[in-house]
């Protein structure tokens, strides 16, 4: 399902990985049995390595790895809050208390008109 939902058909874009996320958390207890659910979060979590994020302060990250227990991911920041490139590596734990602090997955295609605006 997850595949069926990320993947882009002819017939259709491919959907965000947090709403196919979502629509598979919606569907655990009467869909998809609730320990697989559990499991496959564990294995890929929320925010799967290698997902574009766009933090609380408009800066750009790449997520590098994610912790298997409370599911939050480590991100490297690629851009800063005014989407100039960031020379050094910064790696950011997201702690699960701060989760808020992510505003929204992007696609390599949003995250191109982001840059080009700027």
């Amino acid at each position: 399902v997850y595949d069926a939902l990320t993947t882009r058909r002819s017939y259709k874009e491919a959907m965000p990985f947090n709403k196919a996320i979502q629509i598979i958390i919606s569907g655990s207890g009467s869909h998809f049995h609730p320990d697989v659910v559990n499991l496959f979060l564990k294995r890929i979590g929320l925010y799967p390595i290698g997902t574009i994020l766009e933090l609380d302060t408009h800066e750009i990250g790449v997520v590098t790895d994610f912790n298997k227990d409370t599911m939050v991911p480590t991100i490297e920041l690629l851009l800063d809050g005014n989407m100039r490139h960031i020379d050094q590596k910064i790696s950011i734990a997201v702690d699960i208390d701060q989760q808020d602090r992510i505003l929204r997955s992007l696609n390599e295609d949003e995250l191109i008109r982001l840059i080009r605006e700027d």
